[in-house]
């Protein structure tokens, strides 16, 4: 699991892991290919986020090199400055399965 701010270099760390032999998956394509924006994935995100929780999970679960997944909060979802956001859940989700890297 690669946590980090945005621009602090996941992807890049991601991508070196992927030449080593890891898989690696940015899921922010995945969620602008469905859902065009992330606006409209968190206008949707009742139904949004468990398909991507279950895309996700099923990803990690694949047999073949271990996952490796990146995710960052982007900006505070309520006023007193925590950050339960789209992307925090995704890493909930995939921190519980039995597969880790």
């Amino acid at each position: 699991m690669l946590l980090g701010p945005p621009d602090s270099g996941k992807t890049s760390v991601g991508e070196e892991l992927g030449r080593l032999g890891f898989r690696f998956r940015e899921w922010e394509v995945v969620i602008l290919e469905r859902w065009g924006t992330r606006a409209e994935f968190v206008a949707n995100k009742a139904t949004a986020l468990p398909a991507l929780q279950r895309d996700i999970r099923t990803w990690i679960e694949d047999d073949g090199a271990r996952a490796v997944i990146e995710s960052a909060a982007s900006r505070p979802a309520r006023g007193d400055g925590t950050s339960p956001t789209t992307s925090r859940a995704i890493v909930g989700s995939a921190a519980n399965t039995r597969r880790r890297c």
